[in-house]
């Protein structure tokens, strides 16, 4: 896609200084492992696990869906550079750990970020990775007591912050 905006995004000119303090309301729900086919229908379901935050870090959550879709999509990218460049220190205590590794793996993915700013985003995306993995191993392998577990272990499992078992 070009600069043109997807039908899901805003124009590039929104106000996020309106959104970063515009509230969601509700709770956070749990998120889902899953991928909707109809990129409305899939941004749309991301809203839940984004209440109790502002719009503009559901609207970063959106951002990043429509580039992991479309990667030539200059219009989510440039939303995605504004959002973090403005906003950023007041977004990151809003998204859970999930959703710091998806912009982590953004910022790496990113045409245009610096090299020290890749490195850093592949740094911080490896290790909590790492520690997702030993995590889904950990609780695999590693029941708590008494046995037999109370409840069942599966893929898509929450582990914690917002963070799904591989």
């Amino acid at each position: 896609m070009t600069g043109a905006p997807h039908p899901v995004l805003p124009p590039a000119g929104v106000d996020l200084a309106t959104l970063a303090v515009t509230p969601i309301p509700g709770p956070r729900a749990p998120g889902w492992p899953g991928r909707e086919a109809d990129l409305a229908a899939h941004v749309a379901r991301l809203r839940p696990e984004f209440g109790d935050t502002s719009e503009a870090a559901h609207l970063l959550a959106a951002t990043i869906v429509v580039m992991r879709r479309d990667p030539a999509d200059s219009h989510a990218a440039a939303l995605f550079r504004r959002l973090t460049a403005e906003h950023g220190g007041d977004l990151e205590p809003q998204l859970s750990l999930r959703w710091l590794i998806s912009v982590c793996d953004t910022v790496a993915d990113l045409p245009g970020a610096t090299l020290a700013e890749r490195s850093l985003a592949m740094l911080a995306a490896a290790l909590a990775n790492t520690v997702k993995l030993a995590e889904t191993e950990r609780r695999l392998y590693h029941p708590p007591r008494p046995w037999p577990p109370r409840r069942r272990f599966a893929v898509g499992h929450e582990m914690f912050d917002g963070l799904k078992a591989f």
